[in-house]
């Protein structure tokens, strides 16, 4: 863990396994490039807004809550993507693991191959996913991966819930269920940052706040008031 002053893009991204891909690793960059640049930028100033003026500023939250809302759903579809391509990598290597020693470099060689031929439309720029399925037999690379799918997990759900109450106005994990205040958020009053109710099938609600989800994501301390 680390303080958001001392927050390092470059080091971050690097710590998490397959963002050596090009396109998920500046995927992931985006993600904290709008959060540090943008968005902790105007949830400052909502935060000071609402104590000078006593009130809440909503010329402020407009945008605030359109970029909020934004962010989310590019944190849902990076963690769902890595999680598709991690998926895919865990599964081979315990399919790979699972074979006897003299038959698993021609098995891993089908399964590379295979990955390969769903690249063909790529002509000129490089592409990573068959790479990384060469290396199911390294050990600690897939641990690397497992690790991570455990740490993101519970970020990835409260993203996905969020995410399918505010695009899809549903309530997650149900079939059509219609959320409640689907787009309702609310102005953390430390922070500036926006936070919303998630109600679950279970008629539970579980409270969603950007800036602590950000800091999650990015390993930053959160004393409930940066």
């Amino acid at each position: 863990m680390t303080s958001e002053n001392e927050f390092n893009l470059m080091g971050w991204s690097g710590t998490i396994p397959l963002c050596d891909d090009l396109w998920l690793g500046m995927q992931a960059r985006n993600i904290a490039i709008v959060d540090f640049t943008v968005l902790r930028g105007i949830e400052s100033e909502a935060a000071q807004a609402y104590i000078e003026r006593e009130r809440t500023p909503t010329d402020i939250l407009l945008p605030l809550s359109a970029l909020s809302q934004m962010w989310i759903f590019s944190v849902y579809e990076f963690l769902r993507t890595w999680r598709q391509r991690a998926k895919d990598i865990i599964e081979t290597a315990d399919k790979v693991a699972a074979i006897d020693q003299e038959g698993r470099p021609a098995a891993l060689l089908e399964i590379v191959e295979a990955a390969k031929a769903k690249e063909r439309m790529v002509r000129v720029a490089p592409t990573w996913h068959s790479q990384h399925l060469e290396k199911v037999d390294d050990e600690e690379f897939v641990s690397s991966i497992r690790e991570y799918w455990n740490f993101s997990e519970p970020i990835f759900r409260e993203a996905e819930a969020l995410r399918v109450t505010l695009a899809k106005h549903e309530v997650p994990k149900t079939r059509g269920l219609v959320a409640e205040a689907l787009g309702y958020g609310r102005m953390n009053h430390f922070t500036g940052s926006m936070y919303w109710f998630v109600t679950l099938k279970d008629d539970s609600q579980i409270q969603i706040d950007r800036r602590k989800l950000g800091n999650a994501l990015f390993e930053i301390l959160d004393d409930g008031y940066q």
